[in-house]
């Protein structure tokens, strides 16, 4: 009974429920009916609250129910209870606005330029994104691409009564490389093209380099030279070229200037003038040896004393002299003028052009004085030309006699006080072409001179068997140099005047080093201040090192005639060192056949100063450590040579390692000849067979157009191991390059300079130049074995490869089989065999004088390649 009341009891609540839920319904459909329907607002910006309270009535305060304000482009009715007890209800109508510009990288802007507006995304009230095209927001006009890095710019955008903005990055990078200011000077003394500019927009880790075409040659190899960029872009760059006219540009990744030209001048004269009655001036514009200048001045009408060449080299001086009574000048018209070539300082064998003309001169200019120079008692007073009288001098309006120096360019007036004001009045000072200058007032004041009372002071250091001595200041004495009692000599340098050297190797004994103390006593300058005594140690370690042979060659230094033995030719030896050379030179063997007795030739020398072997006048590098032997030999031949190992010693005692042994062969004798002209003419054919080049010559050339470094490629120096001989005649040279030295195919200009035949004859033009269509000549070469299947295998090769498969050799398990087939295919060659073989079986192929190829006609290496 108490389960079935129970049911009762839900049964009743869930009609009360009903009823509960249904009252309000009617309720509402009750109060809609007296609602007040207000004015419909559009919502602009989610400005909900904003619209609600638009258009109430007077005094009435709203309280507005709920709203969807996700409820966008569509109407929605609010209702709401006004204070008045009145129901009321409003439509509003909300409109898509946005809510916020999303990120976005602007990328990268040239530093200078526009920023330009891009399209932005900007999210929405709906939950959707919307692209924004750049007319329909503002950015600000602030924004900088002066300075590079991330910059940022603030970005505007309104919709439907919504502003939002928003700060965008971008980065300012440096723009394209440009030049600027491009200015370029040759300095004919050294030949070297000097380049400066100015850079922008260099970006780090970016260099500029400085190419050049050798006679403007566009189509070689540029020579390369890598400039300096400070960070304010300031472009230095030098570098030496032979003479010629060139072209340069300025490289940096893709951007290139325009080429201009420069040129560098062959040796010559650039000017010759009378600068006073007495002195000719010759000017030229590269340095001249000083040893080749006696007797090369001549000047019709006018004799003239020593020439004195300026510390430059490149200003000769000569003064006119005359036998008395006559007065020495240089006053002539239309006279023949000749300066003779003369050697430069930089190559013996270069010399300036000869130089002619017809010359005119008449000094019509009195002298001046060009300075004053009181200090002490005296003052020196310099003329502006050499005069021979100085005329009356007055000194503080007494006359007095002052001393004119040999050359008449200074006069000296003596019995002077310091720090006191004189007037010397020179009247009738007369130069060597009869001038008189006008009278002459000088006013000065002598100078107290200054006393050096600075003691000079000197440091030490040792290397090998040598002391360096370094002082402060030139000196008048170096004083001694002693190890104990016992003094060393010091050598002054000859370029720097406050360095001296020593040599202490007697100090060893029999001793291999030594720890020494050494004292240096006795320096005094120039002023006579004397140095304190200054006491240093040092390690003294003898050389014992044995001198290793570097290499041999002959020269015909007198016409051949095999049938005496009196001719005198050379054999020139070199070593790593200086050595003393007291023994035999063996003649071993002669074109190949063994001398069973050795013929003897007995040297007793040293290597001293070395030896000028190739004849330019200087003594260079490996030079120093030459000896010659005369020894008569006979043309084009060749000979075994050998030394006993004690027969050579280095300066330290120190012997060869083992007794010498080597070859050479003798070329043929070069009659010398007191001119040589320009007219050996030269032609180069296009290379055979990928490597050789064959230049031809007009003339019996002589070794050196056996030099390599006579000859370039593409502007560069011939690859290493490039060999060059003569064949069939003095007239053809054969040039090979080495395999694998041509990288890539094109054009290559081949050019050849310093070539001297037989009859001393140079080159035309003074080079052979070709532009040659070169191949490339890397052989191909086997990579790999893959196996395909169990009687398939590949190999894999480094390039393409084609033509007959000639010279393959295949072994399974080093057992030689002979191939089902073999095809090619690009760079792999598909082998097939018989029989099968397992994975774990062993592969090879071996490539003997095979017939592939790459395109090029490059033959693949010989080799073997295993699995």
């Amino acid at each position: 009974m108490a389960k079935k009341s129970f049911k009762l009891v839900k049964a009743s609540a869930a009609l009360a429920v009903t009823a509960a839920a249904l009252t309000p319904v009617m309720a509402a459909e009750a109060s809609t009916a007296k609602a007040v329907e207000l004015k419909a607002e559009v919502v602009l910006g989610g400005k909900f609250k904003e619209a609600l309270a638009l258009n109430t009535p007077a005094g009435v305060q709203i309280t507005w129910g709920k709203h969807l304000v996700t409820a966008i482009n569509k109407w929605q009715t609010v209702t709401g209870k006004g204070s008045d007890g009145k129901t009321y209800i409003k439509k509003l109508y909300a409109r898509n606005y946005p809510l916020y510009v999303l990120d976005q990288d602007l990328g990268e802007v040239e530093a200078g330029s526009e920023l330009v507006k891009p399209s932005i995304r900007v999210m929405y009230r709906d939950g959707k994104v919307y692209t924004q095209a750049p007319e329909r927001y503002t950015m600000s006009s602030n924004y900088n691409t002066k300075d590079e890095g991330e910059q940022k710019v603030l970005i505007s955008y309104n919709h439907n009564g919504n502003r939002v903005t928003k700060m965008l990055s971008y980065t300012v990078v440096a723009g394209e490389v440009e030049f600027e200011n491009i200015s370029a000077s040759v300095n004919q003394a050294t030949e070297v093209l000097s380049v400066n500019a100015d850079v922008k927009n260099l970006k780090e880790g970016e260099k500029v380099e400085l190419h050049v075409f050798a006679n403007k040659n566009t189509a070689s190899t540029p020579i390369v030279t890598e400039a300096t960029v400070t960070k304010e872009g300031k472009l230095s760059v030098s570098r030496q070229f032979p003479v010629g006219t060139h072209s340069f540009q300025l490289v940096s990744g893709d951007v290139k200037s325009d080429l201009k030209d420069f040129t560098v001048e062959a040796a010559m004269v650039k000017n010759v003038a009378a600068i006073n009655a007495k002195e000719l001036q010759v000017t030229f514009n590269k340095p001249v040896d000083k040893t080749d200048i006696a007797g090369k001045v001549t000047l019709e009408g006018v004799t003239f004393d020593t020439p004195v060449l300026s510390e430059d080299g490149m200003v000769l001086t000569l003064t006119a002299t005359a036998v008395a009574p006559a007065t020495p000048k240089i006053e002539v018209t239309n006279a023949k003028l000749t300066v003779a070539p003369i050697k430069t300082k930089a190559d013996a064998k270069v010399l300036t052009a000869a130089y002619n003309a017809i010359f005119s001169a008449a000094d019509k200019t009195a002298a001046s004085v060009a300075g004053v120079k009181a200090v002490g008692t005296t003052a020196e007073i310099t003329f502006s030309e050499p005069v021979q009288s100085a005329g009356l001098v007055s000194v503080n309006g007494v006359q007095t006699s002052g001393s004119l120096s040999k050359d008449g360019k200074t006069l000296t007036v003596s019995g002077l006080e310091a720090e006191k004001a004189y007037r010397v009045d020179l009247v009738g000072v007369k130069d060597f072409a009869g001038n008189v200058s006008n009278p002459i007032a000088l006013n000065f004041t002598v100078a107290k001179p200054v006393v050096d009372n600075v003691k000079p002071t000197v440091s030490g250091s040792v290397s090998g068997t040598t002391v360096t001595l370094n002082f402060s200041e030139e000196l008048k004495s170096a004083g001694t140099l002693t190890i104990g009692s016992a003094p060393y000599p010091l050598v002054q340098d000859k370029d720097v005047k406050t360095k001296y050297t020593a040599d202490v190797k007697g100090a060893l004994g029999t001793a291999t080093f030594l720890n020494a103390s050494f004292k240096v006593a006795g320096f005094e300058d120039l002023a006579g201040n004397k140095g304190e005594d200054y006491t240093f140690t040092g390690l003294i370690q003898g050389d014992t090192t044995a001198p290793t042979f570097a290499g041999a060659s002959a020269k015909i230094l007198v016409a051949d005639d095999k049938t005496v033995d009196t001719d005198v030719d050379a054999v020139y030896l070199t070593f790593s060192e200086k050595v003393d050379f007291k023994g035999n030179l063996n003649i071993t063997s002669i074109n190949g056949i063994v001398q069973s007795k050795p013929e003897p030739i007995l040297v007793d020398q040293k290597t001293g100063q070395g030896v000028d072997v190739d004849g330019n006048g200087k003594i260079e590098g490996a030079e120093a450590y030459t000896i010659k032997v005369l020894v008569d030999l006979d043309e084009s031949t060749s000979y075994g040579f050998s030394v006993d190992k004690e027969s050579v010693k280095d300066l330290s005692g120190n012997p060869l390692a083992s007794t010498l042994f080597f070859n050479l062969t003798t070329g043929k004798f070069v009659p010398a000849t007191p001119e040589s002209t320009a007219t050996v003419t030269a032609t180069v054919a296009e290379p055979v067979s990928n490597s050789t080049l064959v230049v031809t010559f007009s003339e019996n050339m002589t070794s050196s157009a056996l030099q390599a470094s006579n000859y370039t490629l593409g502007g560069q120096a011939l690859p290493a191991g490039t060999t060059l001989n003569f064949v069939d005649s003095l007239k053809e040279v054969h040039v090979k390059l080495p395999a694998g030295s041509v990288a890539v195919n094109g054009l290559y200009v081949f050019e050849g300079k310093n070539l001297v035949s037989t009859a001393g004859n140079t080159l035309a033009g003074e080079k052979v130049s070709k532009l040659l269509t070169l191949k490339e000549n890397i052989a191909p070469v086997a990579t790999k074995i893959d196996v395909v299947a169990s009687n398939k295998f590949t190999v894999t090769f480094s390039e393409n490869v084609t033509n007959v498969t000639t010279g393959i050799i295949v072994k399974v398990n080093g057992v030689t089989v002979t191939p089902d087939s073999l095809s090619i295919s690009g760079n792999k060659l598909t082998v097939e065999t018989a029989a099968n073989f397992s994975l774990s079986d062993s592969l090879s192929v071996e490539f003997k004088d095979a017939g592939l190829a790459d395109g090029n006609g490059n033959v693949i290496v010989n080799a073997t390649i295993t699995k």
